[in-house]
């Protein structure tokens, strides 16, 4: 079983994205969630994760901040896959690519989102 973070301020999204995991029957997947950044940080410590998907706009920590945290040189979590999305991608582009995160323009589609997360598992 494949175990998936998502961090994501909006119930909506969170909940498309769930559903977007469901329908890839091929995987399991063990789905926890967190509403913002730092909340994602208490997770990550007291569970295995095998990817995160993050938004960027949220209370307290980014997902910006987090996949910074995560993604550091010193970080124990460094090699967890870590898919950043945006509805301005292009803003944080260049940093995103640098820590070794995959940005996920918003909107996205089913089609397009599975494909990434097979990718990477």
């Amino acid at each position: 079983m494949t175990r998936v973070l998502i961090v994501e301020r909006s119930d909506s999204i969170r909940v498309l994205v769930r559903d977007f995991l469901k329908l890839m029957k091929d995987f399991s997947f063990i789905i926890s969630e967190a509403t913002d950044g730092q909340e994602a940080c208490e997770i990550i410590k007291i569970k295995d994760i095998d990817l995160i998907i993050s938004g960027n706009s949220m209370p307290g920590m980014s997902g910006l901040l987090l996949a910074r945290k995560v993604k550091a040189k010193d970080s124990k979590y460094k090699e967890i896959p870590f898919i950043f999305s945006s509805g301005a991608p292009g803003e944080y582009q260049k940093e995103i690519e640098k820590l070794g995160a995959i940005s996920l323009p918003k909107p996205y589609t089913l089609e397009g989102f599975q494909k990434l997360v097979r990718s990477l598992l």
